[in-house]
């Protein structure tokens, strides 16, 4: 512990390594849960497959937008000031190991000395002294010798700056903790259909409270789709080839393609299926139940009203999707 801190209960709460596991422990559950339960837009299966319940129960807990929860940030700062705290905490003990020097006069360590630790060898105190400093040199970076008259010590030490090869590594976790809280509190997770030769400016955003569109500040065209398939009609690749427009004027051009994102202001695209649109026409089957059933084939035009075949009234075919899987 620092001087003088340990008598602060939450500047020794903070550097506990205890509560350095816990909260690691709470992470990884955290992210077992977030792995196991579907996110965010993709959840929306999984909720109208389930228990009303279970759903209300996980929703409750923000389980289906768990990255941007309020418990799940809580626990990413904690570490974080966990983490700040026990380097702080620790880092006058490892100055003062960094900046310890030898003495000559430091006999304790070789107080009772076993004697299968002792070597005796022939020579003159000079002659061998000489001999163990050449070999330590080949061993160790840094040397000191003293001569005293009577005893010769001699010291090797290599990796001093080792002593801070922890808080590398607290400060690369840092970083990572540090990105995990920004992108939870300023970033966000959205879908968009671009259909081939149209261009979006929004992004349809999912939250407790429903679906919102977030403009982008930028459109963003599709200029070309193209599949490829495998034998076996699997899609082998899907590519979207897509040009960001800013004021008019095209900015940047790429293609989009599976696990090859594309970055523009500040924002990362992922092409993650495709799908079909279908045309302005519907072919139906009309079945009539009762004492006389009867098929009808119809053709019917989308957004105009179709009379029913027993004239019992009519109806309008507003929207028709299949399966649309969604490019976001």
């Amino acid at each position: 512990m620092g001087s003088g801190k340990n008598s602060n209960p939450i500047w020794s709460l903070f550097s506990s390594v205890k509560l350095t596991i816990i909260l690691l422990i709470l992470l990884a559950v955290s992210s077992i849960l977030g792995t196991l339960i579907p996110q965010q837009e993709s959840s929306l299966e999984f909720i109208r497959e389930s228990h009303p319940g279970l759903v209300s129960l996980l929703n409750t807990f923000q389980l289906f937008d768990m990255y941007h929860s309020i418990w799940f940030r809580f626990i990413i700062f904690f570490l974080a000031a966990n983490l700040i705290i026990c380097s702080l905490d620790r880092l006058p003990r490892t100055l003062t190991l960094f900046r310890l020097e030898p003495r000559a006069d430091r006999s304790r360590p070789f107080d009772g000395l076993p004697p299968q630790r002792i070597l005796r060898v022939k020579g003159t105190l000079g002659e061998v002294a000489d001999k163990i400093t050449e070999s330590l040199m080949s061993r160790y970076e840094k040397i000191i010798k003293k001569d005293t008259g009577k005893i010769s010590f001699i010291y090797g030490e290599r990796g001093r700056y080792s002593l801070f090869g922890v808080y590398i590594v607290h400060f690369s976790v840092l970083i990572i903790l540090i990105g995990a809280i920004v992108g939870s509190l300023f970033g966000f997770n959205a879908y968009v259909n671009i259909v081939e030769g149209e261009s979006v400016d929004s992004v349809v955003l999912r939250s407790r409270g429903g679906h919102y569109h977030k403009r982008l500040g930028f459109n963003v065209h599709c200029e070309k789709f193209t599949v490829d398939f495998y034998e076996n009609g699997a899609p082998k690749e899907f590519r979207s080839d897509l040009s960001f427009i800013v004021d008019g004027k095209t900015i940047h051009e790429a293609s989009l393609l599976v696990n090859h994102p594309i970055s523009f202001e500040g924002m990362t695209f992922y092409q993650a299926s495709y799908g079909t649109l279908p045309g302005e026409k519907v072919y139906l089957t009309i079945s009539k139940d009762g004492a006389n059933p009867r098929d009808w084939k119809t053709e019917v035009q989308l957004g105009k009203p179709v009379p029913l075949p027993s004239g019992e009234g009519q109806f309008v075919v507003s929207d028709v999707r299949n399966n649309f899987m969604r490019l976001g």
